[in-house]
């Protein structure tokens, strides 16, 4: 994976895009530029090297997330205001955070922004002051808010914040213990999220297969 190269614009596609255009994009293109049937093979095999790469790192979610991060860091936005001086002031961030997702449309949320002001959140600088705080009550708001704010984020995005956490999590035993309890609660709320569509057809399928066989009676 390389940052500096846009994706995206290599496959001739949008940031929003699903994996269907993802991968319809890289089959046209790859119809045109397969060496194999090109009259400049040499340029063919260093264009289709490129859209190859950027096919593999954008079909997969966890590698796709990886990429986002990285341009990020490669593009950061103009800081606004200082860094934060305390444990608290970096919770106080938390919590604006998690109140601005609270307010927003889930249907409309734009997963890629929150989850860079969520890793924005959980900068070295910020961690780094959480580490020095000796309180673990105010660790334990600080990850429920995260937590909270997270919610919304796609499972390759929430398994990253988590890889994140982990190791500010295991500095204290009995937030360890409740940040294995939230990961296993994300895996449950993904999960169920992903086939809830196809639970609640095989619901009316079932209901409609009885109404039939009891009309027939």
């Amino acid at each position: 994976m390389n940052p500096s190269r846009d994706y995206y614009q290599i496959l001739g596609i949008t940031p929003t895009a699903s994996n269907p255009d993802i991968k319809k994009a890289f089959r046209r293109l790859a119809l045109v530029h397969h060496p194999d049937t090109s009259r400049n093979p040499d340029l063919s095999a260093a264009i289709f090297a490129l859209v190859q790469e950027a096919y593999q790192v954008l079909s997969d979610p966890h590698e796709r997330v990886r990429y986002h991060y990285a341009r990020h860091l490669l593009h950061p936005q103009p800081a606004t205001k200082p860094l934060a001086i305390s444990a608290e002031e970096v919770e106080e961030l938390a919590q604006k955070l998690y109140r601005g997702t609270r307010q927003q449309d889930p249907f409309r949320l734009n997963r890629d922004q929150l989850f860079l002001q969520v890793m924005d959140l959980l900068s070295d600088h910020n961690l780094a002051l959480l580490r020095q705080q000796a309180d673990p009550s105010l660790l334990d708001t600080f990850l429920n808010l995260v937590f909270g704010a997270s919610r919304e984020l796609s499972k390759a995005q929430s398994d990253t914040v988590f890889d994140r956490l982990h190791p500010l999590a295991r500095q204290y035993p009995l937030t360890a213990g409740g940040f294995k309890k939230k990961r296993k609660e994300y895996r449950q709320y993904h999960f169920w999220n992903r086939y809830k569509m196809l639970l609640a057809l095989a619901i009316a399928l079932v209901f409609c297969l009885a109404l039939y066989l009891f009309v027939r009676k």
